[in-house]
């Protein structure tokens, strides 16, 4: 029962996540409209966590790409291209912090990666881990942007 709600739990905060980072781009479609916001985010992550109780990695990939992309281009005003370039980017990004516990779990117990996927898909306090490191590599390159951006528009939020 823990597990399922640390699952379901991974799923909102790694949802919303991606919103806010997408929102660093971006701009809102609604702003005054917020429970439209959270009730797609909420319906999105319910979505994502439903398949993720089929324990099939690669269904997991393409629900959270095209979970992704209906969040970005749904929500937010922009050129599509680059709505979708950044909806790719983002399921790299998360799908390269999922392996990279994986791998380094492999390799402390020296069995092959493929064996392991097995055991850590289904222990979601495990799989935490790579929503911290998400966290983490989304907030140094929101630090970097920031950097980027001339002094008049650089305010703290």
């Amino acid at each position: 029962m823990l597990d399922t709600i640390l699952a379901y739990g991974k799923c909102i905060l790694d949802f919303a996540l991606l919103f806010w980072f997408t929102m660093q781009f971006f701009t809102l479609r609604w702003e005054k409209r917020r429970l439209v916001s959270w009730g797609l985010l909420l319906g999105l992550s319910t979505v994502q966590f439903l398949i993720n109780l089929l324990y099939i990695p690669e269904l997991n990939t393409m629900t959270a790409l095209l979970c992704s992309l209906i969040l970005n281009l749904m929500l937010f005003k922009g050129s599509i291209a680059a709505r979708l370039l950044c909806s790719f980017f983002e399921v790299l990004l998360l799908l390269i912090c999922e392996s990279i516990h994986v791998l380094i779990y492999a390799s402390m117990i020296r069995v092959n990666m493929i064996a392991v996927i097995n055991d850590t898909i289904k222990n979601a306090g495990f799989n935490l881990c790579s929503t911290g490191m998400f966290c983490v590599i989304l907030l140094v390159v929101r630090y970097f942007h920031w950097l980027k951006q001339p002094a008049n528009k650089k305010s703290i939020v």
